[in-house]
């Protein structure tokens, strides 16, 4: 009888044993291998542009791509969507002004240790513009209606905003609005900073300042309405009474204060 060595002997009574124990070996293999595969998605990356000096971009197609990137589960999770973004260098660029660009993945910004697994659309379009600056009013936007008949004046501080951004759209540019100012209900005046707001075709342009100070003064808009043929009552003391005769017996009044006030006597 030939007689097995000892190691071999002890596999052979215990292979249920090793054989449990691989598959658990090999199932926690997996699942890591599936944390540090983890896949997400981050939709609507903006893309952003930088062009050589004195130009300035007119057009993006499209303005936010699609990116997939792989790493650890817990840290994928944490990843503030703001935070992922595309940064095209065009700063070398010979050419325009239509040009097609590709996103590599080198070009994909985000914080962590992670892979890019894809971006969709891989391709942007873009128009590039010589730039151009010039200064135009700014013009504060309101929002809600305040205390009944109150009435304001708007001073904005400074009163004009230097722009800069393609020239074709810069030279039509005629004002430059604020964020709206909520005045709701509003009854004194109040002075607020507000943010100036870039026109929505023009996203691209440059704001100096990018705040203003709009003071909104109440103003006092007193009219005066007569009323004729208002009788003449003389209020006597308690107890009192006495035949008195007012001569003349009705006057004129004249009241003046807000227009809404004054309307509705």
């Amino acid at each position: 009888m030939i007689r097995l060595p000892r190691p071999v002997r002890e596999v052979s009574r215990n292979w249920r044993i090793l054989l449990l124990s691989f598959a658990l070996a090999s199932a926690a293999w997996h699942v890591a291998q599936d944390k540090l595969n983890f896949a997400r998605l981050f939709a609507e990356v903006p893309v952003q542009v930088r062009v050589p000096e004195g130009l300035s971009l007119l057009r993006l197609e499209p303005a936010t791509v699609v990116v997939r990137l792989r790493g650890l589960e817990r840290d994928l999770r944490a990843v503030n969507p703001a935070s992922v973004e595309v940064d095209l260098d065009l700063t070398g660029l010979d050419g325009g002004p239509e040009v097609r660009a590709v996103i590599r993945n080198r070009d994909v910004r985000f914080p962590g240790n992670f892979q890019v697994a894809d971006v969709s659309p891989r391709e942007v379009d873009l128009v590039i513009d010589a730039m151009a600056e010039r200064s135009v009013p700014v013009k504060p936007r309101i929002r809600g209606t305040p205390a009944g008949g109150v009435e304001f004046e708007l001073r904005t501080t400074p009163a004009t905003a230097r722009v800069s951004g393609p020239r074709s759209l810069i030279a039509n540019l005629e004002s430059i609005a604020t964020e709206e100012i909520d005045i709701d209900g509003l009854r004194q005046s109040r002075t607020v900073v507000v943010p100036l707001a870039a026109p929505p075709d023009v996203p691209w342009i440059r704001l100096d300042p990018s705040r203003v100070q709009v003071e909104l003064q109440v103003v006092d808009r007193s009219v005066a309405r007569e009323f004729e043929g208002i009788p003449i009552r003389i209020l006597e003391a308690a107890g009192r009474r006495a035949d008195l005769i007012t001569v003349p017996a009705e006057a004129a009044v004249t009241l003046a204060g807000r227009a809404d006030v004054v309307a509705s006597l």
